[in-house]
């Protein structure tokens, strides 16, 4: 009587090293997860109770809204643990190219400033589309303004110049004695009021970034010169209101 051998197959099974390794790998994110939804939310609450605390105008609620959490999000992710203790020493050296600071870099260095600075670019924003948002091309360039880094888009000369000329347009139009169209009349004092309100909250907006640096002067010491820049560059764009300026804060 024959008998065959029979071979059995090795068992293909999971080494237990690889699974240790593998829940070992799944519980350092899970702790990586749970460390930066903690700090996202130490964030959010400390931006929300300065702001409660100086009775801003600006909303800070938004710092709660999705768009920001998706940001905070990301932004946390960008910049790791390893890299957040030179973060706040590096905000002084963008003085010599403040164009490259990106604003989320700026965040995890100073939460309320950025902030703070968001407000600022939202107004500027929507003077954008009151004033030059009136033709395709415009538009169309304005939304590439929008895409610019802060300071970027503080510094652009291009904006000033489009800020200028609608300005002066627009005021010699609604100057003219020839402008006898009560239509037209009636457009040109609509616009202008809407100037003259995003002109209000973009000032808020700025003051209320001044008070953060002032109240917040000791960790902000390195990072004044970005107020500097803001100032100086937003009033440059309109010159030719200087009187209405003066008006608004009488």
């Amino acid at each position: 009587m024959s008998c065959a051998s029979s071979k059995s197959s090795p068992t293909r099974g999971t080494s237990p090293y690889k699974s240790k390794l593998r829940s070992n790998s799944k519980q350092n994110r899970d702790i990586r997860a749970s460390k930066l939804q903690i700090k996202l939310e130490t964030t959010q609450r400390d931006i929300f109770d300065w702001y409660e605390l100086n009775e801003y105008k600006n909303d800070a609620g938004a710092i709660f809204s999705p768009e920001w959490q998706g940001r905070l999000i990301e932004w946390g992710k960008e910049f790791d643990s390893n890299s957040m203790s030179g973060i706040c020493d590096d905000i002084k050296s963008y003085e010599k190219n403040p164009e490259e600071l990106e604003l989320g870099r700026l965040f995890q260095a100073h939460p309320v400033a950025a902030f703070s600075l968001w407000h600022v670019l939202q107004s500027c924003y929507e003077l954008d589309r009151i004033i030059c948002g009136t033709t395709m091309q415009n538009r169309s360039d304005i939304a590439e303004w929008q895409k610019r880094r802060p300071f970027q888009y503080f510094l652009s000369q291009d904006i000033a110049r489009c800020w200028q000329k609608n300005l002066t347009d627009l005021l010699s139009e609604s100057e003219a004695e020839s402008c006898t169209d009560e239509f037209q009349r009636e457009k040109l004092a609509k616009r202008l009021q809407r100037i003259a309100q995003a002109i209000h909250a973009l000032k808020e907006a700025i003051e209320t970034l001044t008070s953060v640096f002032e109240g917040r002067r000791k960790e902000l010491a390195n990072a004044f010169w970005m107020l500097k820049v803001v100032k100086e560059n937003v009033d440059k764009r309109w010159p030719q209101m200087a009187g209405t300026q003066e008006e608004d804060r009488g």
